[in-house]
């Protein structure tokens, strides 16, 4: 989801929005053999702040940042229940 807002005929501001969310499963073989696994979920909110200008008709550069903020949970199934984590992701572009 964004937004432009036209500031001049040379000027130009945007705002886009998005929303990523992901869920995997995964498996693997401990070091005396037997199978262990978890499950995982990621949520990630960026926002991207944009500024293309228009010098002439021939040229136009373009500035985009990003800022991104979410979680990440994995969760390993052991029987019990335990082995909970959670972690905060964050990711800087420009």
């Amino acid at each position: 989801m964004g937004v432009d807002q036209p500031f001049s005929h040379r000027w130009l501001g945007g705002l886009v929005l998005s929303f990523a969310s992901g869920d995997s499963d995964y498996s693997y073989r401990t070091t005396d053999g037997s199978a262990a696994g978890g499950a995982m979920s990621t949520h990630l909110t960026t926002v991207y702040p944009y500024g293309p200008v228009r010098w002439n008709d021939h040229l136009r550069l373009r500035g985009l940042l990003g800022v991104d903020f979410g979680t990440h949970h994995q969760q390993q199934n052991d029987g019990a229940g335990n082995g909970k984590a959670t972690g905060e992701l964050g990711l800087h572009m420009g």
